[in-house]
């Protein structure tokens, strides 16, 4: 494993943006769901877009950390950023469950919904961003193979 993170530019790296893509697109449209659902009168929408967002957070930063480091084992990585994005969100709804006693049946469905939202998302843009890796890279001397758009 080589430590020197400055210098080693042989392996495909996925541009900065394009991870910030796959962390902040997933929490900005839990997000804009989360307000437009407060705005038709669901406060309990607060709480699941709080919980699924840091979720979808904590899932972005393994994903880095993949991405960054172990990038050979980039399908296990995208397994362990849904793992953990699982793991934190259902920690979340268990916590607002049991110790601030939120127990509205609302609360779970925005849960799931907002979750399977952004996870589709998320699913998205890491599938079109691995593909490009695999299929359409054309020039192997870039350390960032993507056209920015």
């Amino acid at each position: 494993m080589n430590n020197n993170n400055d210098n080693d530019t042989d392996g495909f790296r996925i541009c900065g943006k394009k991870l910030v893509a796959v962390v902040v697109l997933p929490s900005a449209v839990i997000g804009l769901l989360c307000v437009i659902s407060v705005g038709l009168g669901f406060t309990s929408a607060v709480y699941a877009g709080l919980v699924t967002i840091i979720g979808s957070l904590a899932g972005g930063i393994i994903l880095g950390l993949f991405v960054h480091r172990w990038y050979e084992y980039i399908v296990q990585g995208v397994q362990a950023a849904m793992a953990g994005r699982l793991f934190i969100t259902v920690a979340g709804l268990l916590i607002f469950v049991f110790w601030l006693n939120i127990k509205e049946t609302r609360f779970f469905f925005f849960t799931a919904g907002f979750y399977i939202v952004g996870l589709f998302i998320e699913t998205g843009i890491i599938i079109k961003l691995i593909r490009k890796d695999l299929f359409e890279q054309k020039d192997k001397s870039k350390t960032c193979s993507f056209a920015d758009k």
